[in-house]
């Protein structure tokens, strides 16, 4: 094979493998095998970050729709 021959063939191997990475996207959720721990909170045993879930929600406020008494 010539050196440009060679060049193609790696650029072209190379084009298709970041295509699909590219195209694959981002994943979400809790990755598969991997170790965690914890009650309220999530520790990931791996590196021991720690992720604490703490729910929020809003009530409607004085005079908004939605609240109790808001005729």
């Amino acid at each position: 094979m010539r050196h440009s021959a060679k060049f193609a063939l790696v650029a072209v191997l190379t084009l298709s493998v970041s295509m699909t990475v590219l195209a694959a996207g981002p994943t979400t959720g809790t990755p598969p095998f991997r170790s965690l721990g914890g009650g309220p909170d999530v520790i990931n045993l791996g590196n021991l970050n720690v992720h604490y879930a703490m729910p929020v929600f809003g009530r409607a406020g004085r005079g908004m729709p939605g609240g109790k008494g808001a005729d």
